[in-house]
This record gives structure tokens, sequence and C-alpha cells, in this order.
């Protein structure tokens, strides 16, 4: 068994009411239904270069963490089926979406992959993925000399303290 950490997204329509059924289609792969999840932050959309005026609209975003007893590409396969079955369709990267479903971590797996990179690669670059992370597993071992969720996420804050907003209680 195997703890997987899965990052939740969603910037089209009631946000809100996506990650709810995100949470509740992840319970279904938690052994026992057994899950934590974050509370949903607000934060502004990531934009590539060039990237189109109307995709820059916020996102809601949270981690969620359970129990896993099959291989990382199995649940990356579920995820996928998931986030259909949720709404998301076929669109560029970093384009809006209803739901985004990325699997960060399992256990201490590491992949280098075409189709999966454990831990996520960008999983350090990104504080709407450790603000959340920090609320449900502030001690997890995540940076590359085994500094915490919190540490990293200390690191990335901005100055202002601003960046994001809590939704829902954890």
């Amino acid at each position: 068994m195997k703890r997987a950490f899965i990052g939740l997204g969603s910037s089209l329509g009631d946000r809100r009411a996506n990650l709810e059924r995100g949470v509740d289609a992840l319970r279904s792969l938690a052994k026992d239904d057994a899950i934590r999840v974050s509370s949903f932050h607000e934060t502004a959309a990531v934009l590539p270069p060039g990237a189109a005026a109307d995709w820059d609209v916020p996102y809601l975003n949270a981690v969620a963490t359970f129990e896993w007893d099959d291989s990382a590409m199995e649940l990356l396969s579920r995820l996928k089926i998931l986030e259909v079955s949720l709404g998301r369709t076929a669109a560029p990267r970093w384009a809006p979406r209803i739901i985004d479903l990325d699997l960060l971590l399992l256990g201490d797996e590491r992949i280098e992959s075409a189709f999966l990179k454990l831990p996520h690669p960008s999983l350090l670059d990104r504080s709407f993925v450790l603000e959340p992370l920090c609320e449900i597993a502030p001690e997890l071992a995540v940076g590359p000399a085994g500094e915490s969720a919190l540490t990293m996420a200390r690191r990335l804050r901005a100055p202002s303290g601003t960046g994001y907003f809590s939704l829902l209680p954890a």
C-alpha cells in the first residue's frame, strides 16, 4: 500500500462543484473510501507566453490523499478515465479546464517515462500545489534534500502573502 497524492484543479463552470465531484470520484479509488482533502484555494492561472486572453481565468485547487495498492501507471490511467467522466475534453496544454487530476506523488516512487514523471516535475514550483499539500501532509519529504512540504511552500510563498485564499475548510 502506498500513499497517493493527487492535485485537483478547475477553472471552468462551477469550479467548486467540479472539485467536489472530483473528490467524490477519487473516493472510488481509495481503500475503504478513506480520503483526506485540503481546503480549496483560488489562484491565478499559470499561463505560457502568448496564451489567449480568455485563458486568464482563476483556478480552484486542492490536494487529496489516499492509500493505493496498484501501480502508478494504473492510477494514472484511472485518473484520466475519471477526468473524462467528469467532463474534461481535449484541449491544448495550459488551457482552462473543467477538471484536472494530477498524480503528484505515490509513496517514494520515482518514475521517469514518456507518460509519467514522479514526483510530479512541477511540484516544487507550484505554490497552488504545495500550500494545499501542507494542510494534509506538512512534514512530507518532497524537497531535493528531503525538505518538508511546509519548508518548500514557505520558500515559494509570495513576500506579500498573496497568491491564494482558502474557500472551504479542510
